[in-house]
């Protein structure tokens, strides 16, 4: 009967039942002693693996921690970045808000200044955007829609950064007098995006404009992160403008 390490290393092996089958089929104390020899030699065997294993685990072990460490340096590295990109980008917030602060806030004693109502000698079926109480202009500039996947022209637009929405108008192509563009969107600052997109040897100066399920993607002539700035001072500006509004009117309703 020969010794079957698998048979003795199994999790259903039983020793009486092994015991019992090898009594019965050795005839002589001799085959009983190479028999227990056999077994030993498995029994030898299995704890020299054991041993190896346990070294390789250990060593095992040994390297998880150097790489534990490493990545905890490593993670400390990036917090320690992430912590002076976040203030980086806070100081540049509070400049840019400082500014949009100081034309929002002579919006209501300079009216005329801020007023969209010139729009409507310049935009064609721009009416409804003109006639919403306390919405003001911005910014404007020309843009140039660029087609996704190809990056070709689509359309030359003009763009309007309002209080609260962006309005684009694309050019009318041969119109005489002052009415040189046409409605075409209005997105809500609130419902919309701006992203920049990074410069390529194909592609500069652009940024897109993300409203869902849809996208649009424009190029301006310089600084492509012209508008994203705006759009995030403008924002910011709101979000501070109705935090106030909100502590001013608990204020008193507490008074």
């Amino acid at each position: 009967m020969e010794v079957e390490e698998d048979k003795l290393t199994s999790e259903s092996f039983d020793v009486h039942t092994y015991i019992r089958d090898v009594a019965r089929e050795m005839d002589s104390s001799m085959e009983l002693k190479r028999h227990k020899r056999a077994i030993q030699e498995v029994a030898e065997h299995t704890a020299q693996k054991l041993k190896q294993n346990v070294y390789q685990n250990y060593a095992l072990f040994i390297n998880t921690s150097k790489e534990i460490s490493s990545l905890e340096a490593e993670m400390y590295q990036l917090s320690h970045m992430l912590n002076e990109h976040e203030s980086l980008t806070r100081d540049l917030s509070n400049v840019a808000l400082s500014a949009v602060e100081a034309e929002i806030g002579d919006a209501g004693t300079e009216a005329e200044k801020h007023s969209i109502a010139s729009l409507l000698e310049t935009v064609e079926g721009c009416s409804s955007v003109t006639e919403v109480p306390g919405r003001f202009l911005i910014y404007s500039s020309a843009l140039t829609e660029l087609h996704q996947e190809t990056h070709e022209e689509v359309q030359l637009v003009q763009a309007f950064l309002l209080n609260d929405s962006l309005m684009v108008s694309s050019h009318i192509r041969r119109r005489k007098g002052p009415v040189r563009y046409k409605f075409q969107a209005l997105y809500e600052l609130d419902n919309m995006a701006i992203v920049e997109v990074k410069d390529s040897d194909a592609l500069r100066n652009a940024f897109k404009i993300l409203m869902f399920p849809d996208s649009h993607l424009y190029q301006v002539m310089w600084c492509g992160t012209h508008w994203q700035r705006l759009y995030d001072a403008v924002e910011h500006c709101n979000l501070h403008i109705q935090n106030s509004y909100t502590k001013s009117g608990g204020e008193e309703s507490l008074g």
